[in-house]
C-alpha cells in the first residue's frame, strides 16, 4: 500500500504534495539491526510499534469508549521479560511459529487445538460495508467531496465502490473506512461543522 505506484492510485493531490513519510523508510529507521537475527528483530519491532502504535490502541480506547476491562494476559511485564530473555531459536524451535507457546501449553490443550491452522477473524467486509457504511461513504466519498479535499483519488473510490463482492478486497474496504473516518475529522476540525449525529 506504500509503494509510490499505490500512493498515485490511492492519494489525491494533497496528499500527493504533502508526500506523507514512506511505511519502508519508519521499517529502515525504527528496525532493530543490532538485535542478532531477523527473527529477534522482528519482535522487537513489533512490541515497540505495532503492538503499542495500532493493536493495543486500538484496543484500549475501544474498551475505554464502552466502559469494557480488557486484559492482555501475554503482555504481562514479567511474561513479555521471560519471553525476551529467551533466544528466537528456542521460542521458535526448529522453525515452528509459537512453539515454545505450544510446548508450555501442552499439559492443557489438547494437539488439535495446538496444532490447528491459523484462521483469522473474517468478516464478510462487503456485506459489513453495504449494511453500516454505505451511507456515510455516499455522504464522505462523494466525487464532490473528494474533489474539494483533493486527499483521495476518487478513480479508486469508485472502483472499489462499484466492484463484485470478493472477501479479497478486504483491504480496499478497509481504506475506505479510513478515508470516511478521515474525511469526519476534516469536517470536525478543518471546516468546524458539528460532529455528526448517527
Amino acid at each position: 500500500w506504500d509503494s509510490p505506484e499505490a500512493r498515485r492510485r490511492i492519494y489525491g493531490p494533497r496528499l500527493l504534495d504533502h508526500n506523507p513519510e514512506n511505511a519502508f523508510a519508519l521499517l529502515e529507521r525504527e528496525w532493530d539491526r543490532a538485535a542478532g537475527n531477523p527473527a529477534e528483530a522482528g519482535a522487537a519491532f513489533e512490541l515497540n510499534n505495532k503492538m503499542v502504535n495500532d493493536l493495543l490502541l486500538q484496543e484500549d480506547r475501544l474498551s475505554m469508549a464502552f466502559g469494557l476491562e480488557v486484559r492482555v494476559p501475554f503482555l504481562d511485564e514479567d511474561l513479555v521479560a521471560l519471553a525476551s530473555s529467551i533466544p528466537a531459536s528456542a521460542r521458535i524451535p526448529g522453525g515452528r511459529l509459537k512453539g515454545l507457546l505450544k510446548e508450555a501449553v501442552a499439559a492443557w490443550l489438547p494437539e488439535q487445538i495446538r496444532n490447528r491452522p491459523k484462521s483469522g477473524f473474517q468478516l464478510p467486509i462487503h456485506q459489513v460495508f453495504d449494511t453500516h457504511l454505505r451511507p456515510l461513504a455516499d455522504r464522505y466519498l462523494s466525487p464532490d467531496r473528494l474533489k474539494r479535499d483533493g486527499l483521495f483519488n476518487h478513480d479508486f473510490v469508485i472502483k472499489v465502490l462499484r466492484a463484485r463482492p470478493d472477501q479479497r478486497l478486504r483491504w480496499h474496504y478497509f481504506l475506505l473506512y479510513l478515508m470516511i473516518g478521515t474525511n469526519i475529522w476534516l469536517d470536525i476540525f478543518e471546516h468546524h461543522e458539528p460532529v455528526p449525529n448517527w
